[in-house]
């Protein structure tokens, strides 16, 4: 039976523009460093989506202010987590961009509409999503 993953991994669905993060536990500098390194080669994609599940502790202020460095206004990003503390991280970033918004994981559904999601969008982000969250 898989387990769920520890620390930080991400999957980017080139066809559908969605970069899907998941995190459990905290994820380790070498994988903010990895994830931040990839951020940036996207920053010039036009209409790129994202779908960030958290299941760990917030990022570092560190790592929120690499993050909001690299922050389109108009990207739409989904963070789903059962987390409070990410409640109020969302609520920081929003500043930055408008376009995020927090969903708790029964509201997977909602939040793939916010990233405009399309019947297919979905299924293949379920996929990822079990991709991510499991290790072998």
């Amino acid at each position: 039976m898989p387990r769920p993953r520890q620390g930080m991994a991400f999957e980017m669905l080139a066809k559908e523009k969605i970069l899907i993060s998941y995190q459990g536990g905290r994820a380790s500098p070498e994988e903010w460093d990895r994830y931040i390194s990839f951020m940036k080669t996207i920053t010039s994609t036009p209409r790129v989506r994202f779908l960030v599940w958290v299941e760990g502790s917030p990022p570092t202020a560190a790592n929120q202010r690499r993050i909001s460095e690299l922050v389109q206004r108009d990207w739409p990003v989904a963070l789903v987590s059962p987390s409070t503390a990410m409640r109020f991280v969302v609520s920081a970033f929003s500043l930055v961009n408008r376009s995020i918004r927090f969903f708790a994981p029964a509201q997977l559904s909602d939040a793939l509409v916010h990233i405009h999601c399309t019947a297919a969008d979905a299924i293949a982000v379920h996929d990822a999503l079990e991709r991510l969250r499991f290790e072998d």
